[in-house]
């Protein structure tokens, strides 16, 4: 994406715009374009909610809508 589009976000420690509504699938491929998605791997969405600041856990098939400078950490696990 364009970084004159979109918002604006940290993702892994990294600035990077991004749409305003994101699923939980959108990120992960946004985090970590060249990891081939399998059954093994296991994956974790955190991030910090602009409006109370209490770290939260998106998880599959959810949607979040990203706020300017809001921190996404997207880590996984192969359980192979």
């Amino acid at each position: 994406m364009n970084t004159s589009e979109g918002i604006q976000i940290v993702l892994n420690g990294t600035e990077v715009a991004v749409k305003r509504d994101m699923t939980y699938e959108e990120l992960i491929c946004e985090a970590f374009p060249d990891v081939t998605h399998s059954e093994t791997i296991e994956w974790e969405v955190d991030y910090r909610d602009s409006e109370t600041g209490a770290d939260k856990v998106l998880t599959e098939g959810e949607r979040l809508t990203c706020t300017a400078g809001m921190v996404i950490d997207v880590s996984y696990t192969d359980k192979s």
